[in-house]
């Protein structure tokens, strides 16, 4: 899996734990992951014609996912996200399974991802 720099933003080993996530979410591995960047011709996601879309993880064999991952998510957060996978999901010409991977969330996060149907995993410690 090829996650940018993924590690450098909130710490090392965090590559393994989103393949896991991922696999665990699937049932299956991803022969195919990588970073993946479209562009969105009319500014539908930040309302600049051109804009760079970004994905930190397309995992796609048979199934395709579409991850974001986030240090500490926010409801705000959740929104964009969802925007940014309707979009891909025109470009790509296919149906995707939005995941967010977080170390930390508000609740209101949760809740929306609930009410967008975004699959979530909130990596908790204690």
């Amino acid at each position: 899996l090829h996650l940018s720099s993924l590690s450098g933003r909130v710490g090392y080993g965090l590559e393994h734990v989103v393949r896991e996530v991922v696999e665990e979410f699937a049932g299956q591995s991803f022969p195919f992951a990588e970073r993946l960047v479209l562009r969105d011709e009319v500014g539908e996601v930040f309302g600049l014609t051109g804009a760079e879309v970004e994905f930190d993880l397309y995992a796609h064999n048979g199934v395709a996912y579409l991850v974001e991952v986030k240090s500490h998510l926010k409801a705000g957060d959740v929104l964009k996200f969802y925007q940014k996978v309707k979009v891909a999901e025109r470009k790509l010409g296919r149906q995707v399974i939005p995941l967010m991977i977080a170390l930390s969330t508000e609740p209101k996060a949760e809740q929306r991802m609930q009410e967008l149907g975004v699959r979530y995993r909130v990596r908790r410690t204690s």
